[in-house]
């Protein structure tokens, strides 16, 4: 059988301090016979409660740690190729504005370069450049960040791009909620998709 439980277990080594609903996922799939784990993110890997209670096998799935090495077993997703194959495709369609909305964080750039060439933001920058410069559109392109340090009002990013006069007319978000709140923040300036701009997510 297979079934799916959210369990953060970041502060798994002080179980008291777990969350109520955490706390009973825990306790459940401990007491099921379960032989191996499909996990996503990083606080299992962290503390393997399973591994360390149970004989059970686990592989992470879509996983990247800045703070460490990625575990043996690991399926991860070609994010560079994604990203790629979007931007290609709105090109394609004729568009030579093409924006990349992506995120930030604080921990980049890594000082580590290995981790640093494995992370997803690395991936996506190369594969909308890849993209970009095939297409004959390098003086074109320009990449935005929805979330990053000091970005208080995420919206006001996206508010700020769609009111230019010479605005992108497509965007490659590199995830579901930016290009949902795109949308959003489109439609509240009088702007839809297809028609006035083009959107994809990841």
């Amino acid at each position: 059988g297979l079934f799916a439980l959210p369990v953060n277990v970041n502060d798994g080594k002080h179980p008291s301090n777990l969350a109520p609903e955490t706390r009973a996922n825990v306790n459940r799939l401990l007491r099921s016979p379960i032989r191996g784990v499909i996990y996503h993110g990083a606080s299992y890997w962290r503390f393997p409660f399973l591994e360390r209670q149970k004989d059970v096998h686990s592989v992470a799935f879509d996983f990247f740690d800045a703070g460490g090495p990625i575990p043996g077993g690991a399926v991860l997703v070609d994010y560079e190729a994604g990203i790629y194959a979007a931007t290609k495709h709105l090109a394609s369609l004729g568009h030579r504005r093409i924006l990349l909305l992506t995120l930030k964080p604080a921990t980049f750039p890594l000082p580590d370069p290995e981790h640093a060439a494995r992370h997803p933001l690395t991936q996506y920058e190369h594969g909308y450049g890849k993209a970009m410069v095939e297409h004959g559109l390098d003086a074109f392109r320009e990449i935005a960040y929805y979330r990053a340090p000091g970005v208080d009002k995420p919206d006001d990013v996206v508010r700020g791009i769609l009111a230019r006069s010479h605005r992108p007319t497509a965007f490659v978000c590199t995830s579901d909620h930016f290009a949902f709140r795109l949308l959003a923040v489109a439609a509240e300036l009088g702007l839809a998709a297809p028609e006035d701009l083009a959107v994809t997510g990841m």
